[in-house]
């Protein structure tokens, strides 16, 4: 998932989360819920996927996380994923059940490509930079994101220990201010591909991939088949160090 500059905002957002998304006692469900609803209204909208998911996640054994997963649209490999940690008796409901089915069913298929300007100004497909590596994470963060500044420097060495093994990354910024993004890219020493719209959370292609929450990340191979989603910069180097050999 650091820089002394970032410890303690990154401290702070694992406290503020702890706060915000404890483990609750669902036995009154109709309340808890509408305790939920009302938090995520109040949050910040760049703040709200990720305060789903860290409640879903903590309430994994109950109705309230049980709720959460199987009402709320969330990024499909992601809930998945939850859906499949929870109790055997909450999978074989039948709502949770055909949902696991259909997500399963739907797999990880492959990526829309898409054009978009890099900090240069150049008019890019993603397709034509998958092309370049056998493997390519497409990492979704903004200058903003402080949980993504905080996974950089981690991002950087996995870059630069792959990247002779066929390893591309592709940045897809959700800021809006050009000016922002590429100081960011600067500070965190950020030497791959970038790309954006400029148009935050309207980012084309985070809409297209279901992005909720940010840092997230999509390994896709050279044909743009998605061959892992949602994996964090531990997660990708033990992946990449048995697929990049």
């Amino acid at each position: 998932m650091l820089v002394a500059g970032l410890t303690l905002v990154a401290c702070k957002q694992k406290n503020a989360a702890d706060t915000a998304a404890p483990v609750v006692d669902a036995t009154n469900i109709e309340q808890e819920w509408e305790h939920f609803m009302d938090e995520i209204e109040r949050a910040p909208f760049e703040l709200r996927g990720e305060k789903m998911i860290s409640t879903a996640s903590k309430n994994i054994n109950n109705e309230l996380g049980y709720r959460i997963l199987t009402t709320i649209e969330l990024e499909p490999s992601l809930r998945l994923r939850l859906l499949k940690e929870m109790p055997d008796s909450m999978q074989r409901r039948t709502e949770a059940a055909e949902l696991i089915r259909k997500l399963q069913a739907d797999g990880n298929g492959r990526i829309n490509n898409f054009n978009m300007d890099t900090l240069g100004g150049d008019w890019i497909q993603l397709y034509s930079e998958l092309k370049k590596n056998k493997i390519t994470i497409i990492d979704f963060w903004a200058s903003w994101c402080q949980p993504c500044r905080a996974e950089m420097p981690a991002m950087v060495k996995l870059y630069n220990d792959f990247k002779g093994k066929g390893l591309g990354i592709v940045g897809i910024s959700l800021d809006t201010e050009h000016d922002a993004w590429e100081k960011a890219v600067k500070e965190l020493g950020m030497t791959w591909t970038q790309m954006s719209d400029l148009k935050g959370w309207d980012n084309m292609a985070a809409k297209t991939c279901h992005v909720t929450a940010i840092p997230f990340t999509m390994v896709v191979d050279a044909e743009g088949n998605i061959l892992e989603q949602g994996l964090r910069a531990e997660q990708l180097r033990e992946y990449l160090g048995k697929t990049l050999k």
